[in-house]
């Protein structure tokens, strides 16, 4: 197995795990006053992204070519979690809302995961038949 780390890797290492600890932190610190669950959950889908840069650079994404179609890009939630956050600040949010502004987000997650689940199930079909 060869993987290739550099410093851009281990800069990117360091901002994920930076970014999940903060997320964690502004939601444990949520209450009524401060709202800050949705700048929590942005911040940890904001940098759950660079898992796809990391594992791209270091070459594991080569070597492993079923993680291609793992779901880690969360287009569809990350601006929309932001976008609740500035509305939260605002004024008040009805869980109705909240539902409608992440719809897109459930439709990514069924048609990415399913192809990715689909994509795994034809590779150990594949494995199956090598090992008869």
């Amino acid at each position: 197995m060869d993987i290739h780390l550099n410093y851009i890797n281990f800069l990117d290492s360091i901002a994920l795990i930076q970014g999940i600890l903060l997320g964690l932190i502004f939601i444990n610190s949520s209450n009524k006053e401060k709202p800050s669950l949705f700048i929590g959950l942005f911040l940890i889908t904001y940098t759950l992204e660079l898992i796809d840069s990391i594992l791209m650079s270091t070459g594991i994404l080569n070597q492993y070519q079923e993680l291609l179609f793992l779901p880690l890009n969360f287009y569809y939630l990350t601006v929309p979690l932001l976008y609740l956050y500035v509305k939260r600040l605002i004024m008040s949010i009805s869980l109705k809302n909240v539902f409608i502004v992440l719809i897109p987000r459930f439709v990514e997650i069924l048609v990415c995961y399913s192809y990715f689940l689909l994509k795994q199930s034809k590779a150990l079909s594949k494995v199956n038949i090598l090992m008869i």
